[in-house]
């Protein structure tokens, strides 16, 4: 049911998609295996040119607000990507973010943050 949802809500006409730095990172690290970097490199090599998705460039401060909020909260399994996910998106005034779970923990997936205009 989850599923559906996401990709029905990827399928919104004029949906702008905000990314981060960090979470191509953290998509790649999860992809080096040699059978899935392949799959990886061509949905990179497709982001620069991609109309409704923006990448916000990795930043010192969004870094350490991220870093401020990983530690302040030990009782949550959010990852440091994650916690720099919702510094960016409360700088970009950001309330959706689709994600998927894995291994018992939520976890980014190629789009940190979505809105739809």
């Amino acid at each position: 049911m989850a599923h559906a949802n996401a990709v029905a809500f990827c399928q919104q006409p004029n949906l702008q998609i905000v990314t981060t730095e960090w979470v191509i990172t953290e998509v790649a690290d999860g992809m080096a295996r040699s059978r899935d970097r392949a799959r990886f490199t061509q949905f990179a090599q497709q982001l620069p040119d991609a109309p409704n998705i923006r990448i916000i460039t990795a930043n010192t401060e969004a870094f350490h607000r991220g870093l401020k909020d990983y530690c302040r909260h030990a009782d949550k399994e959010w990852s440091l990507t994650d916690c720099i996910s919702f510094a960016v998106m409360r700088d970009e005034g950001l309330t959706d973010a689709l994600r998927r779970q894995s291994r018992n923990r939520t976890r980014n997936i190629f789009f940190a943050t979505l809105h739809a205009l």
